[in-house]
């Protein structure tokens, strides 16, 4: 477990927040993560899910025998990058009534007006 916290704090140290959340500080002292959209504190990190799937990945890859971990980072490399392109090509740009930007998820309906490369970008940097 040592290893897979160092490994994390290595990756999360280089990784940015995705939008719209930022570092913010509860009243007394501790850290936590501010969505500047819906105004939300958490203390769980924005990444947490995708920094658990890299704990699970890491645990499978030091597992493996080492002539099959550079074939297993790749096949998780391509299937994110395509799954990432997939997601992103999602989203179209609009207009509201205001004329401002926002952005539409085509297949999900949802909505946000952050760029989605700057919310979707840093999960796939930490990767």
């Amino acid at each position: 477990e040592e290893e897979a916290l160092r490994f994390l704090e290595h990756v999360l140290g280089r990784t940015p927040l995705p939008a719209p959340w930022a570092f913010d500080e509860y009243q007394d002292g501790n850290l936590c993560f501010y969505n500047r959209e819906t105004a939300k504190l958490s203390l769980d990190h924005p990444l947490d899910a995708v920094m658990r799937e890299m704990v699970g990945m890491w645990r499978v890859h030091s597992s493996l025998p080492t002539e099959q971990r550079e074939s297993y980072i790749n096949t998780l490399q391509q299937t994110w990058e395509r799954d990432g392109g997939i997601e992103f090509a999602a989203w179209a740009k609009a207009m509201d009534a205001k004329g401002l930007p926002y952005y539409w998820h085509t297949r999900t309906n949802a909505t946000m007006r952050s760029a989605p490369a700057s919310v979707l970008m840093p999960s796939q940097y930490l990767r």
